[in-house]
C-alpha cells in the first residue's frame, strides 16, 4: 500500500529507523535540542528527564522514541510536518510545528 503524503511504500524498515538520532532528554538543555517544543506530539505528553527521544534527519522533529518508532511502522513522513523520511526522498513538505523563535 503506498503512502499517500509520498506515493512510496507504507512504513520505513526498523533498520533504517535505528540510523535517526536519539536524544536523551535533559530540561536544562533540552528545548534548545528540541527547538522549544518539549511535548511529544503523538501521544501529547511533556518530554521529562532521561526520556529517550529519537529526532527526524531531514526536519529535526523530536518524538518519544517508543511513539516515532510505532508511528513510523505505518508511515514513512514526519508525524508533525510530513517530510518524507525515506532514504533518497527529494520530498520535503513545510515546518508547519516549528516555533517562530
Amino acid at each position: 500500500m503506498e503512502d499517500p503524503f509520498t506515493g512510496g511504500p507504507r512504513g520505513i524498515d526498523q533498520t533504517v529507523i535505528d540510523t535517526f538520532p536519539v536524544i536523551i532528554y535533559d530540561a536544562t538543555h533540552g528545548k534548545k535540542e528540541c527547538r522549544g517544543m518539549n511535548v511529544c506530539v503523538i501521544c501529547l505528553a511533556v518530554f521529562k528527564e532521561d526520556e529517550m527521544l529519537r529526532s527526524m534527519p531531514k526536519c529535526g522533529h523530536v518524538f518519544h522514541s517508543n511513539c516515532v518508532d510505532s508511528w513510523l511502522q505505518t508511515h514513512s513522513t514526519c508525524p508533525c510536518c510530513r517530510a518524507s523520511l525515506v532514504p533518497g526522498s527529494g520530498r520535503f513538505f513545510s515546518r508547519v510545528c516549528w516555533p517562530s523563535w
